[in-house]
């Protein structure tokens, strides 16, 4: 028929079948921790009015916000959150050093002052409420301070 037999990927097919054992045990967390994302991002919207989520009012993954704050550049608050010991990034993996808006956000319809002041945070059931009040309050003190600058 035209196929060749071969090895089976028993190594792959059984660290799929442990990972989705793992997530049918702590699926029920991910409402938990959507209205743990929710509530920090009302919290930055409430306290920094020019903060966007990107892609807000869309369907999004639970534990991950992408937010910019226009006229600051997303590397420096990223370096201002890394003095806490949070870690963010500001793009995908491939073009993290890039200083210009990734090609995705310009497909979106981003602005460019928004697009390069974008952060991404990422947490996961494991993590609870108290994770996202450190990052809060600091990224709050890390608005504050480069707000100030006016990097962009």
């Amino acid at each position: 028929r035209g196929y060749r037999g071969g090895t089976q990927n028993y190594i792959g097919n059984e660290t799929l079948t442990v990972s989705l054992i793992e997530f049918d045990k702590k699926k029920n967390l991910l409402e938990e921790l959507k209205a743990n994302r929710l509530n920090f991002e009302k919290k930055i919207k409430s306290d920094f009015v020019n903060a966007v989520i990107i892609g807000e009012k869309a369907p999004r993954l639970s534990g991950t916000t992408l937010i910019g704050y226009p006229t600051l550049h997303g590397q420096a608050i990223q370096i201002e959150l890394e003095s806490h010991d949070i870690f963010v990034t500001t793009s995908s993996a491939c073009s993290d050093n890039e200083p210009a808006t990734s090609k995705v956000l310009k497909a979106m319809g981003i602005e460019d002052s928004i697009g390069r002041s974008v952060i991404r945070i990422s947490l996961s059931v494991e993590n609870s409420q108290e994770k996202y009040e450190k990052i809060y309050l600091a990224l709050k003190s890390a608005y504050t301070k480069l707000a100030k600058v006016k990097s962009i």
